[in-house]
């Protein structure tokens, strides 16, 4: 069975974390069989997944785009990401069991540092963010370790685990520090982040979150910015609201997402001319010009920042943690039992309690 995941020219961790972690939670017994598809961690049941005989879904979401009709298509589904996720797809509620990253702690132990007299702080900006902006600049004028999220997926989560608090652009930087009970913050840069895939996953875990921004610490992101929004591909907008700071609720933000994508073949035409002004206008120029400007960005950047860095940072709740965990390894292993030929020679019979 082949593992289905996002997989783009630029290598990003929580996508890439597909590639090991099924079959270590898997422990020998993932299924055989050919021409058939898994669909696990990410934002990917909208993308064009290929064609295939049969297809598993275990804890992917929606948020680019139409989402598939995962019921009429007649896919197997274990479970999605988030109610915003089920509501777009046709699924109850009961198909909900949250983001699968957070069973990395069952495969992939790290072991906290000893007390240190320095805190350990560290931000991982999303993968669209980190051509855009000096962030090594940023991240050293603020005394915060850059975690680039382009490296090895282990690196990175072994950078997110042991850290004391983690400023988290990619969404999979809080998923992760959350599930290692490590303190986090959601730092918004860019309007490209996507507000609904945020929403999906921390509704998951009856939270409330509160992004934070940063000003882009660049003339290039800052005019990114606009361009993007100009061309109509500002994520954060139809679903949350940056002067209230509130998401929309999930009725809102499901018609909210029927709306976007009803606009997604008129959209070709803008996305050309937006990636045409980037590469001509953007580039070319701006940074050259106005240096001195992109430096007070930074600068900025780099004071916001810094501020961040001194807070406490939050987490899910423990119940509700471990409540989702509970029913993703129950989800899992009833995955296994009907589809591995794999059966340990120690394994216990089930039983039946009265």
């Amino acid at each position: 069975m082949e593992i289905y995941h996002w997989n783009d020219r630029v290598s990003n961790f929580g996508d890439e974390i597909n590639t090991w972690l099924w079959h270590e939670l898997a422990d020998r017994r993932w299924p055989q069989q050919p021409g058939t598809l898994f669909v696990g961690i990410g934002t990917v049941l909208d993308h064009q997944i290929p064609s295939s005989t049969k297809v598993y879904v275990f804890g992917a979401g929606a948020g680019y785009g139409p989402p598939k009709d995962i019921v009429g298509l007649g896919w197997q589904v274990y479970g999605v990401r988030g109610p915003i996720t089920a509501r777009l797809c046709g699924l109850t509620e009961e198909a909900v069991i949250g983001d699968p990253a957070m069973l990395l702690p069952d495969v992939f132990p790290v072991a906290r540092p000893s007390q240190a007299a320095k805190r350990k702080v560290i931000y991982v900006p999303h993968v669209h963010s980190v051509a855009n902006a000096p962030w090594q600049e940023v991240c050293d004028a603020a005394d915060v370790a850059f975690i680039d999220p382009r490296r090895p997926s282990k690196t990175v989560v072994q950078e997110i685990a042991s850290a004391d608090l983690v400023l988290a652009e990619a969404m999979h930087a809080a998923i992760i520090a959350d599930a290692y009970r490590v303190p986090w913050i959601p730092v918004w840069t860019s309007n490209r982040i996507n507000a609904l895939k945020w929403s999906d996953w921390s509704s998951s875990l009856n939270m409330t979150i509160e992004p934070r921004r940063i000003d882009p610490p660049s003339l290039l992101m800052l005019s990114d910015n606009f361009a993007s929004k100009a061309a109509g591909f500002d994520m954060t907008t139809p679903f949350f609201d940056l002067k209230t700071r509130t998401f929309m609720d999930v009725d809102q933000m499901v018609k909210a997402q029927h709306r976007v994508s009803k606009l997604e073949k008129f959209k070709k035409p803008l996305r050309i001319n937006y990636l045409r002004l980037r590469s001509i206008v953007l580039e070319s120029s701006f940074e050259r010009v106005w240096k001195q400007k992109t430096r007070d960005l930074t600068a900025r950047a780099s004071e916001q920042m810094a501020n961040l860095s001194k807070e406490a940072g939050v987490l899910s709740k423990q119940e509700d943690f471990d409540t989702q965990t509970a029913k993703q390894r129950l989800r899992l292993d009833q995955f296994l039992d009907e589809l591995s030929d794999y059966r340990p020679l120690d394994r216990t019979a089930a039983t039946i309690s009265e």
